[in-house]
């Protein structure tokens, strides 16, 4: 993928690849009603292996009746160069309700 990463603090403008690999799995248990799923993303940069990104998306989703269901998830990023040049990474969770109609 062909990206465009901006910092005014730092006074960087890049343009640059990376390269974009991802893998899902789902599985769904209990008669359908408990369904996990994940993504993982590794984008390493093209002209320097070692600055790369990783995300992570995962959850579950549990029905409680036909068209409602309880779900929650995790999200993890990874940055191993930011603009600073430190590492960074976040993780958000997440929490809901889903409705099918």
């Amino acid at each position: 993928m062909y990206e465009y990463e901006q910092s005014n603090k730092y006074n960087i403008n890049l343009w640059q690849h990376r390269s974009s690999n991802y893998l899902s799995l789902v599985a769904k248990f209990s008669d359908q009603k408990l369904k996990l799923f994940s993504t993982i993303y590794f984008q390493p940069l093209y002209k320097d292996i070692h600055d790369y990104r990783i995300l992570l998306d995962m959850g579950l989703s549990y029905k409680i009746t036909e068209n409602i269901a309880f779900t929650t998830g995790v999200d993890y990023f990874f940055d191993s160069k930011t603009p600073a040049g430190t590492k960074q990474y976040y993780v958000h969770t997440k929490f809901g309700c889903a409705v099918s109609l």
